[in-house]
């Protein structure tokens, strides 16, 4: 049993009275460009100037009705679209309904005329136009497989620009999930491993310990009253790492000092939600581990021309893996890699680089954008 995946975008559709007007319009300036030639021949066929307005009737009437005539035959190829295995089936329907367009072309063309003639005081042979219904008919025949055709790339084009369309819709939800997935994954990891933090500390200092539960509690307050979305401001990330930081700091009692060195007018720059948290975690971690004498964090960010510039720097043991493992198999690291890859789809840089003095530079660029400019 298969499933049909429903369409997640469809093109907006055109209006009736859209339709008619751009119809109109189109069939206006092809009777201005034959009715030139058109009077000509008229004339030289021996028609009075006075009676030139019937030139302009005859050809008013039928490229009019030929354009009244044309979502009829697009409804038509809608509903009867040739493909390569049905073709052959078609052509017979096709030629009948080519005549059918015959007929109420010249149905109506000859309504019109008499009916204007009548108003004009003059008459006009309905049944002497049917009698040359063989010879419009030879006109209509190349005449309906041209907007037959036509229908057909309108269509064509319609189905592939929203194939398109659904393609990037389902990508950018399979994004968002992926997204959801990565910060549901990183909420309880630094959560737990603050747990553990505070459960060590109890062994040591009860009445630090307690502290460190009561910083716990304001960061989980900020991190329940976030939003959804997937981004943040870089004021609303810098004040969460310094709840965060504020954590680290009292459990190895002032010996670890976190800096942040924040450009101005780069506070208002977007960036992922989480992504510098876990580069301050595995700084700390992995870097520090059990042997923190003056720890030291660097988090700075800056603009440069149309990108933003972030990094993370500790002077601590520096990477003790290849850069490959540290991205590919590493949580903090992996994660932020994914995230990146998610959201900036390659407009991105992450490297991995050792510190001037020790310990590792984890440097990100991404585009400058604000709220303002996502809205």
């Amino acid at each position: 049993m298969t499933e049909t995946v429903p369409s997640i975008y469809e093109a907006p559709k055109l209006k009736w009275t859209h339709s008619f007007l751009i119809i109109f319009v189109i069939a206006s300036l092809v009777l201005s460009l034959r009715m030139g030639n058109a009077l000509s021949d008229y004339r030289q066929m021996g028609m009075a100037n006075d009676r030139l307005w019937q030139a302009f009737v005859w050809e008013a009437t039928s490229i009019y009705v030929m354009g009244a005539l044309i979502p009829l035959v697009f409804m038509f190829v809608k509903s009867f679209p040739m493909t390569k295995s049905s073709w052959k089936q078609l052509v017979p329907l096709y030629l009948f309904a080519s005549v059918v367009y015959s007929l109420m072309h010249v149905v109506s063309m000859g309504f019109l005329r008499t009916s204007i003639a009548h108003l004009m005081g003059d008459s006009y042979s309905f049944w002497g136009l049917m009698g040359e219904f063989p010879y419009e008919l030879s006109k209509d025949i190349p005449s309906f497989a041209s907007l037959a055709f036509a229908g057909m790339a309108f269509y064509y084009l319609q189905e592939t620009r929203n194939a398109q369309m659904n393609a990037l819709a389902l990508e950018a939800k399979v994004a968002e999930l992926s997204l959801s997935r990565l910060r549901e994954q990183l909420r309880p990891h630094f959560l737990f491993n603050s747990l553990n933090l505070i459960s060590s500390t109890m062994y040591e200092d009860v009445e630090k310990a307690d502290k460190l539960l009561a910083d716990l509690g304001q960061l989980l307050r900020h991190s329940l009253n976030e939003s959804n979305s997937h981004t943040v401001t870089l004021r609303d990330e810098i004040e969460f790492l310094k709840l965060y930081s504020h954590i680290y700091n009292e459990r190895f009692s002032g010996c670890l000092h976190t800096r942040i060195d924040i450009e101005p007018g780069c506070e208002s720059a977007v960036i992922p939600r989480y992504l510098l948290q876990p580069l301050v975690e595995n700084a700390v971690k992995h870097g520090f581990d059990k042997q923190i004498n003056q720890g030291e964090i660097l988090i700075k960010a800056h603009k440069q021309g149309s990108r933003l510039l972030l990094s993370v720097k500790d002077n601590g043991r520096g990477l003790t893996v290849p850069v490959d493992d540290a991205l590919n198999k590493g949580f903090g690291l992996g994660q932020v890699k994914q995230t990146l890859e998610l959201l900036y789809a390659g407009d991105h840089v992450l490297e991995l680089l050792p510190g001037h003095q020790g310990g590792l530079d984890v440097r990100i660029e991404i585009p400058f954008l604000t709220q303002e400019e996502l809205m």
